[in-house]
């Protein structure tokens, strides 16, 4: 149980260890009982989903049966909290709830869709010495930077690439967080989990020791929350390049450029032969900053190549993107 406070609420979380059948509330001399009606659900249908968790942010894709993929989205039909109120004009509760639980619906033009931003919340005294459960002590803040923070929570971004050894437990705690959501999807969608697939993506330039210790949470969250069908690792640089060639055909040289928040990967195939393959950590970061507290206004890379790159493209008659980039440059 976790008793956080706030100005403006007081919130209690309760972490159960087992199924429960109904749920007894009392507030001084009243009582009341809930009875959760659970829904039955058993289905053969098969899930494949695909996550790219980004530096700045975290994209999530999903297929049914071998539909056209869509990003990952909860929908009225398939919510999967819901909210007893006792008071009509409580606004506080549901907003709580969306910070330390889980959005009540995510895309298909709601307030929330993904990509969304890669941050973990977790309350203020969250001890990282002591075990940390996901949807209870930390989650993911989808009100994050959308709207004012409860100030019982701490947010943490930068967790692909942090070494703090508290920042490794947090980014393997987003990860469960996510899993659970992707469980929640496929069983409220009449799913069976034993066919359940996942893929995860890395950059190139990724550490292998890195890579061995990212690989071996993806693989022991999934065996312990979604119990599915395989979970495979592929790299940044390949996923492009195998959607488009899946979709479109390739006869020729191609080359697969994958800009990121903090790494490119490259790759360049001639036919069915790999030629090169090469990753670095520089990419929209490091020239535009991330969009939220990374301003590059005076950034020397955008101030030392600006006129060069827009005389060159004003030599080659291309005045109107010139005028544009003129236009944009002060929000790069």
């Amino acid at each position: 149980m976790e008793r956080i406070y706030s100005d403006e609420i007081d919130c209690i979380t309760y972490a159960l260890s087992r199924e429960f059948h109904y749920i007894q509330i009392s507030d001084n001399n009243l009582e009341a009982i809930l009875i959760p009606k659970f829904r039955a659900r058993n289905g053969n249908h098969r899930f494949r989903f695909a996550i790219d968790l980004g530096t700045t942010n975290t994209h999530i894709e999903y297929c049914k049966d071998g539909n056209p993929p869509k990003a990952f989205d909860i929908e009225e039909s398939d919510k999967q909290i819901q909210i007893t109120g006792f008071n009509s004009n409580d606004f506080q509760t549901p907003r709580a709830i969306e910070y330390d639980l889980v959005a009540k619906k995510i895309g298909n033009g709601n307030e929330y869709s993904y990509p969304m931003r890669t941050v973990l919340s977790e309350t203020q005294n969250t001890n990282w010495d002591t075990p940390v459960l996901s949807m209870a002590h930390v989650n993911i803040p989808f009100p994050y930077e959308k709207h004012v923070k409860l100030d019982y929570n701490e947010f943490h971004t930068n967790l692909k690439w942090s070494t703090n050894n508290d920042d490794r437990q947090r980014v393997s705690k987003y990860i469960e967080c996510i899993l659970i959501m992707l469980r929640n999807k496929v069983l409220l969608n009449g799913g069976d989990l034993a066919q359940t697939e996942i893929v995860w993506f890395y950059p190139a330039s990724m550490t292998e020791s890195r890579y061995n210790m990212f690989r071996a949470v993806w693989e022991e969250l999934f065996r312990i929350n979604v119990k599915g069908r395989s979970i495979v690792s592929i790299s940044e640089s390949w996923a492009p390049y195998i959607y488009n060639s899946g979709r479109q055909g390739v006869d020729s040289t191609v080359v697969s450029i994958d800009i990121g928040g903090e790494t490119t990967d490259v790759l360049i195939v001639d036919g069915e032969k790999n030629r090169c393959l090469t990753s670095f950590r520089f990419a929209a970061n490091s020239i535009f900053g991330d969009g939220y507290s990374y301003d590059a206004d005076n950034n020397g890379f955008i101030n030392n190549y600006y006129e060069l790159i827009n005389n060159r493209i004003g030599a080659n008659e291309k005045g109107e993107l010139c005028e544009r980039i003129k236009k944009q440059k002060s929000f790069c």
